[in-house]
């Protein structure tokens, strides 16, 4: 699929660049030009898996002015696949239907201008179907919401947050959705680095009896705004995932399939820092 046209200016979102920390947000405001650039509140639900050909976000404004502001659908690599402007009325809710592509990941980003903050109240849900029927839903709970962020032309850098899952001071974290039962002996471990600079992550899980499996140990680094798909394998009917983030700056997605065709995802806001 190819990038779609910005709303915001003539060229095409090619890829997505750093995020994260007030000063490297300074340094982009002067790299871009000024009449691209908008400050913001940017929401994320982190990687999302595509059961089917196309993700429905819906709005809801709860507040008591119309809010305006664009859906961005991020890939693995970083790249703007989607990219479409929204505007909704007081007590009213909008469906923007985004298309995506089965069976691959795709991380939905919503900008809301820093103008509207104090007359918005947003509420963010993400609804799909999967091929057994089942309606696939992301709550308002799951999304983080990141204030002061920039969102240009051909960019977006996300503003600071208060301290939350997977946003800790220090080096090293570990993180968990404590035990998980498995139908399937595979699963799939979407992590996306909303950070400025490359994170180090390492994946693990434990069985029963706590010893390591094998098809779930992974060392890897990740770039600024992509994200990296960890094939789980081997797994017993119950295991236990752990995730380390260095720095934390990372939003964790776990696909457990449940039937042929159903699966439980299990996000971010479902992990817990741990003390292993």
């Amino acid at each position: 699929m190819k990038p779609r046209t910005s709303a915001r200016g003539r060229s095409h979102w090619v890829r997505a660049v750093y995020a994260g920390a007030a000063i490297v947000a300074g340094l982009l405001l002067f790299s871009l030009p000024a009449s691209a650039q908008l400050t913001g509140r940017a929401f994320t639900a982190g990687a999302v898996y595509s059961f089917g050909n196309q993700l429905t976000v819906k709005l809801a404004n709860r507040g008591t002015a119309a809010v305006e502001g664009f859906v961005l659908l991020f890939d693995p690599a970083g790249t703007i696949t989607f990219d479409q402007g929204f505007s909704v009325a007081p007590s009213h809710i909008v469906d923007i239907v985004a298309p995506t592509v089965v069976g691959q990941f795709r991380v939905p980003i919503i900008f809301v201008p820093q103008v509207q903050d104090v007359f918005c109240n947003l509420s963010i849900d993400l609804f799909q179907i999967d091929p057994a029927n089942n309606v696939m839903q992301i709550p308002d709970r799951s999304w983080i919401g990141r204030d002061r962020s920039v969102l240009g032309a051909s960019s977006i850098v996300f503003g600071p947050r208060r301290m939350g899952h997977f946003d800790f001071i220090g080096a090293l974290k570990e993180y968990s959705p404590g035990p998980i039962r498995a139908a399937f002996a595979s699963a799939l471990l979407s992590v996306f680095n909303y950070g400025a600079v490359p994170v180090a992550v390492e994946t693990a899980c434990l069985d029963p009896v706590g010893v390591a499996i094998a098809g779930c140990i992974l060392q890897a680094t990740i770039p600024a705004l992509q994200t990296r798909i960890v094939s789980l394998n081997g797994l017993p009917q119950n295991f236990y995932p752990i995730l380390r983030a260095s720095p934390a700056t990372v939003l964790a997605t776990l696909l457990v399939l449940q039937q042929l065709g159903s699966g439980q995802q299990i996000f971010h806001s479902d992990w817990q820092r741990t003390n292993l």
